[in-house]
């Protein structure tokens, strides 16, 4: 590997950060922040035993340094939905170009861009990069929905780091995107991430190394293709892989564009998908766009649904494959706009998401028919502690927030009215 390449791993192990408002560690030298974590110093140890006493840790991941700068686009939309992107968000940025591919194909969502990165402290470990922190943001700050990315992120697997590794001599995986992963893998959020283009050895070695094909290259001090390390833990493991999809690109309608190896095991959960340019970059954004008109039409259906249904519509096609090979592969062929959100049978309120919850949370309810609408959320005592909705609603899927900062913790009542009925449903409020 050239010192370029060397360089470049190793810059996205050290990950750029933001320093904004929502610090919770204050943005000064390293050494001020391991001592808050109890990493060094010796004043450490009493900041470190707070941590691990709090509750909170035991329950979410902890911001401690940097965070993301949120633009919300399209907030009218009905389904809650995050992009992240390592290149930003600028006028000509590879961000605002997966965006508008994004919203040319779908209406319907509160689109969140995520800028820039975060750290979070997490069951001892600090995790890093920008789908593990961007879901986890997704997660505590705006609650179930869909999470897309094309962005990916490669630690340097290096001997010198080898405790941070978990390395049964087949594959490494970094020990904080595994722990990331297994939080993400209790939340009700599907993640589409880009299923990346496959690496060339070398200029002399033109062999087509595929995400799925570290055992056999480089085994020594640094790996290649530089793969997503999250998502590789989350299709080797299995873990988290029901409310996760692999994206990839057609090209002139009859090109098909990844990294992933035929029979592999990033293969059962990639769906192709036609992109402007035909990359997998833009795949994801088409990709988002079908989960996201499934999810308007579907509001009860939670990220495990949604997965199914869409390789449900996925059907198999014989294509090229970019590397030569004729595959057989899962495609979605219309256009993403093609699935029509209908009107809902019944009346129905779904159980908040998530719960418990700390501060906020995410009531879904659908009714069959125009009419007075009433959601208030009672304390046990009976006692009404906040209105949510009172007055005249069309027939349709809704999606609210209930936030219970200043209230204290403990079982609440939700109870909706409408059409002479009465659905009521319990949740918990944790610090």
């Amino acid at each position: 590997m050239k010192k370029s390449d060397q360089a470049r791993n190793l810059r996205l192990f050290s990950f750029p950060r933001a320093y904004g408002t929502m610090s919770l560690v204050h943005p000064g030298s390293s050494s001020q922040a391991k001592n808050l974590l109890g990493l060094g110093g010796t004043g450490g140890l009493f900041y470190c035993l707070i941590v691990l006493a709090s509750p909170v840790l035991a329950q979410s991941p902890v911001l401690v340094r940097g965070g993301y700068t949120e633009t919300v686009l399209n907030d009218t939309g009905q389904v809650n939905v995050s992009v992240v992107d390592a290149e930003g968000f600028g006028p000509n940025d590879h961000g605002t170009r997966i965006t508008n591919t994004f919203l040319a194909n779908t209406g319907k969502a509160r689109l969140v861009q995520l800028n820039e990165w975060a750290e979070y402290w997490y069951d001892g470990r600090t995790i890093l990069g920008g789908n593990p922190t961007g879901l986890i943001y997704h997660s505590l700050n705006i609650g179930s929905g869909i999470f897309w990315t094309a962005t990916d992120d490669s630690p340097l697997y290096d001997t010198n780091t080898a405790s941070e590794w978990d390395d049964d001599g087949d594959r490494p995986f970094h020990k904080s995107f595994m722990v990331a992963t297994s939080w993400f893998a209790t939340r009700d959020i599907l993640f589409i991430s880009a299923s990346e283009n496959y690496t060339i050895v070398s200029g002399n070695d033109r062999r087509a190394i595929y995400c799925d094909d570290y055992p056999h290259i480089h085994r020594n001090d640094y790996w290649i293709p530089l793969c997503g390390a999250m998502d590789d833990y989350i299709a080797y493991s299995g873990v988290a892989s029901d409310r996760t999809i692999f994206a990839g690109g057609i090209r002139n309608k009859t090109v098909a564009n990844s990294g992933v190896r035929p029979g592999g095991v990033f293969e059962q959960h990639t769906i192709y998908v036609e992109s402007p340019d035909g990359s997998t970059s833009h795949a994801t954004a088409v990709l988002a766009a079908y989960a996201t008109n499934l999810a308007a039409a579907n509001p009860a259906w939670g990220a495990v649904r949604l997965k199914q249904e869409l390789m449900a519509l996925a059907t198999d096609e014989v294509l090229m494959h970019r590397d030569g090979e004729t595959r057989v592969v899962k495609v979605i062929r219309p256009t993403p706009t093609a699935i029509e959100v209908e009107i809902p049978v019944t009346l129905a309120l779904s159980q908040n998401y998530p719960n418990p919850f700390n501060p906020s949370t995410t009531l879904t309810y659908s009714l069959d028919r125009p009419g007075y609408v009433e959601i208030s959320v009672y304390d046990l005592a009976g006692r009404v502690v906040s209105t949510l909705v009172d007055g005249m609603q069309s027939a349709g899927h809704y999606q609210l927030r209930f936030d219970a900062d200043g209230l204290p913790v403990g079982t609440y009542l939700y109870r909706l009215r409408a059409d002479g009925q009465t659905i009521t449903r319990f949740m918990t409020l944790v610090r």
